[in-house]
């Protein structure tokens, strides 16, 4: 059903027809699976001859598709709709300059061929380093790099310690050494290391 609404800007008449607005979808509204999905446990309701039951943790429907079932009809509430798979063979853009290209793996968008190219001549260098730089790469879902592991750094303080007796060295630790003729801060050392 549309809406009509009349408009009179004092230049020019006119008619807009309008549609309602369509009401936000209810995730507790229920909703039939498809016959190629698997039945879940404490999830999915199963149609027992006409009445929509619970599927318990016990239950011998667990995971046989819906299609398979003798009355072949499953459903759940809307927000409990499983969510679709990512293609692991879908195109993804690598926004990482640190990336390292791959042969045959990752491709560049070429701006003079104005098509997509796979990667061969600046394989093993890092994207921000390549003929490639400006432009896009992108690569399949599945070969996508890991993500990099969080890394923190650490700084420690650099001693010199003069002892009672012998040579003098340098030490590094969190604390100023003690129990030495002198001991002097001369300095510190940085380290980058894996975790949070």
């Amino acid at each position: 059903m549309a809406i009509i609404v009349g408009i009179d800007n004092g230049i020019s008449g006119g008619i807009v027809t309008l549609d309602p607005p369509q009401p936000a979808e209810d995730p507790e509204e229920w909703v039939d699976l498809p016959k190629d999905h698997r039945i879940r446990a404490e999830i999915d309701w199963y149609d027992y001859g006409g009445v929509f039951d619970y599927v318990c943790k016990g239950s011998t429907l667990i995971g046989v598709r819906v299609g398979d079932t003798q009355a072949k009809k499953a459903r759940c509430l809307r927000k409990d709709l499983p969510k679709p798979a990512e293609d692991p063979e879908e195109w993804v853009e690598i926004t990482d300059p640190e990336h390292v290209l791959r042969r045959l793996v990752d491709h560049y968008f070429s701006t003079e061929l104005n098509e997509w190219t796979t990667v061969f001549e600046s394989h093993g260098k890092k994207w921000r380093e390549s003929n490639v730089k400006d432009l896009r790469v992108r690569c399949r879902r599945k070969d996508l790099p890991a993500p990099p592991k969080p890394r923190r750094t650490i700084t420690v303080p650099k001693w010199l310690v003069i002892p009672y007796s012998g040579s003098p060295f340098v030490t590094e630790q969190s604390h100023q050494p003690v129990w030495y003729k002198e001991v002097h801060r001369v300095g510190e050392t940085t380290y980058e290391i894996e975790g949070e």
